[in-house]
């Protein structure tokens, strides 16, 4: 092959061409810590601007000659980075390293999960507070604002899960994502706040081997916030929204010891409005950090957290129907005084052969508390009529034996032959209650206390450039009471809850006219609706670290690149109880024959269980326009 007299000349040009991919991959690699420090826009390697950039910095710190040493500032000893730590040097929403791959200091793009950091600055121009802010932005996550997490019991009864919006979310459309402190178990109850945390972390998927959660939708960590031994920092944030919410923060970071010892505070108190009225939260925040550096491989870590809510939240469920069956049936009325051939009225006018005496008509049902006594509960708390649902021929409310009955309307009857519905249908018109109005869960309250506290010690055994050993030791105690009543949205242990009905009795079992007729009330019985659950956590942690890194090899060694090895071991121990309660009527004089003894005086029947009628609107239009009041338990007139 004849080659033309000019191939001379390109030989070195096609020689550095063909040699140019060599010579790149066989380039050290970049120290993570200038990458870190003049990688602009983290892409994982230096450009040549960069590049420049570094050079110039080199340049600007070499040591000075003899003849203007003097003038020259000592240099900076330089930061040891602990492989137990993720340092914020995040830029904007882009965070390059994460400890939720292998609970080491990693890059992202390293690790083979799907993973996503989200970062204390995005958290704060997106004026998020909590998950279900951060699920609303993040893929395959879905919080309160995209899921409404709720469950049907045994009985076909609706419990509304999304009433605790810590944990009504859902990952990979799996289930509730795992929630985690530092890689420490969290129980929930404590939601995300930007006060506690530098970034958080969403892992989808099972990640048992590093968090010890088995749950295979996946887990959210939260990176902690610290102490900053190197400089100080106040923050005073103040927001307001249009539900009528609003939260004011302080963060605060003091210097007491230039890079050895640091204090940081930080109080919060944030009052959440909802669309649904009367509803809203309070919530208060105090948190305290520490952070001390005796020597140059040591740091001491030391945080405690106090929250406390109360207040109630709106329902996210519906009631069942059971106004639209009695509307379809011809809004028939009940008057229990009268006679049966009397006791149903259709348009104020009494339809002979309605009700004989001995089977109610498919429109009216009593089952449901003709047992337990009956509380009239109006819109502003008061109680308008507490006595038994049904009348009895001895000296005891609890054996109910006369046909003089209360009845409650029933839901429209469910087609035999194509059910639309397993149960009874829940309330899908707003002409019979608005659902972004009217807070129908207003009785509900809520008081949680939760503390958490976390220590931390560090010590890095080994640090050359070939080797890094660390090891770490960890404590951790969520500790908390919860008690909260909750009658809207939780399911009773012997039936439905939570009907929407019409008060259809013309009149009360001793005659006298009906106050509350032709008036909607949400009714509930057998509830557990109190509950009180004390808890604590406690978990001890152990970490070895070792690294090997032979990237600055000058030998065939550099192609083995870096190697992380970690141990790990930990202690859990939990310990909860929880306490359910009913409201019941409580005999006020059977409390002094029993200061007797005797067995006859405590076999007496001196409790109830009550079928609570709360009250939700007017007379007029049979729709609840009005949020229903709880009642103050005391001493009250039985009839």
């Amino acid at each position: 092959m004849n080659l033309p007299r000019s191939f001379p000349t390109l030989a070195p040009v096609c020689a550095a061409l063909l040699l140019a991919p060599l010579a790149f991959a066989q380039a050290p690699a970049v120290d993570p810590l200038e990458l870190a420090r003049y990688d602009a826009n983290k892409n994982g390697r230096l450009d040549p601007e960069e590049l420049a950039a570094r050079d110039a910095s080199r340049r600007s710190t070499a040591p000075a000659t003899a003849t203007s040493s003097s003038s020259e500032p000592p240099r900076e000893e330089p930061v040891l980075l602990s492989p137990f730590e993720v340092v914020s040097q995040d830029r904007g929403y882009y965070a390059s390293s994460t400890m939720s791959g292998t609970r080491l200091n990693s890059r992202v793009e390293d690790l083979a999960s799907s993973i996503s950091v989200v970062t204390k600055e995005q958290m704060s121009d997106f004026a998020m507070l909590d998950i279900n802010d951060i699920f609303l932005y993040e893929a395959g996550t879905e919080g309160i604002g995209t899921y409404t997490e709720f469950s049907v019991d045994r009985n076909g009864s609706p419990v509304d899960n999304s009433l605790n919006p810590n944990t009504a979310n859902r990952v990979r459309g799996v289930g509730a994502a795992n929630l985690s402190f530092a890689n420490f178990e969290l129980s929930g109850r404590m939601p995300i706040d930007p006060l506690l945390i530098d970034a958080v972390e969403i892992s989808r998927g099972p990640n048992s081997t590093v968090f010890g959660l088995g749950n295979a939708s996946g887990t959210v960590n939260m990176q902690p916030a610290t102490a900053n031994i190197s400089r100080n920092r106040s923050r005073v944030d103040m927001r307001f929204d249009s539900y009528g919410g609003y939260r004011s923060s302080l963060d605060l970071n003091r210097i007491l010891i230039r890079d050895t010892l640091a204090v940081r505070g930080s109080a919060a108190f944030m009052h959440e409005g909802y669309e649904r009225k009367p509803s809203g939260t309070n919530t208060k925040r105090l948190n305290g950090m520490v952070r001390y550096r005796p020597f140059k491989n040591t740091t001491i870590t030391a945080s405690q957290f106090y929250y406390h809510i109360t207040g109630n939240r709106p329902n996210t469920t519906t009631p069942r129907d059971a106004i639209t069956g009695w509307i379809k049936a011809g809004k028939p009325t009940w008057d229990p005084s009268v006679t049966a051939a009397n006791a149903v009225k259709f348009d104020g006018v009494a339809r002979s052969g309605a009700y004989t005496g001995t089977t109610l008509p498919p429109f009216f049902a009593n089952a449901n508390f003709r047992a337990q006594s009956t509380l009239f509960i109006d819109n502003d708390g008061s109680i308008g009529y507490w006595g038994p649902g049904r009348t009895t021929s001895t000296t005891t409310p609890n054996t109910p034996d006369q046909n003089f009955i209360i009845v409650n309307t029933v839901p429209d009857p469910i087609r035999a032959t194509q059910p639309l519905f397993s149960s009874d249908p829940a309330v899908n018109d707003k002409a019979l209650y608005d659902w972004t109005e009217v807070n129908l869960a207003a009785m509900n309250r809520l008081n949680e206390t939760t503390y958490v506290t976390h220590l931390q010690v560090e010590q890095i055994l080994l640090d050359t450039p070939r080797h890094m050993l660390a090891v770490q030791a960890g404590y951790f105690r969520e500790a908390g009471k919860r008690d909260n009543r909750s009658l809207y949205g939780t399911a009773g242990s012997s039936g439905a809850t939570g009907f929407l009905h019409l008060d259809v009795n013309e009149k009360m079992l001793d005659g006298s006219p009906n106050p509350f007729f032709m008036r909607p009330f949400v009714g509930f019985f057998n509830t557990k609706g109190i509950v009180r659950s004390p808890y604590e956590r406690e978990t001890y942690r152990a970490q070895l670290a070792y690294r090997l890194d032979l990237r600055r090899e000058q030998n065939v060694l550099r192609w083995l690149g870096m190697h992380q090895l970690v141990g790990y071991g930990e202690y859990k121990e939990n310990r909860s109880r929880t306490d359910t309660f009913r409201d019941v009527i409580q005999s006020a004089h059977s409390w002094y024959p029993m200061a007797t003894g005797t067995a006859s005086d405590f076999a007496r029947p001196e409790i109830a269980l009550n079928y609570y009628r709360y009250y939700v609107g007017d007379n007029q239009g049979y729709n609840a326009d009005q949020a229903p009041h709880d009642f103050t338990p005391g001493i009250y007139p039985y009839r």
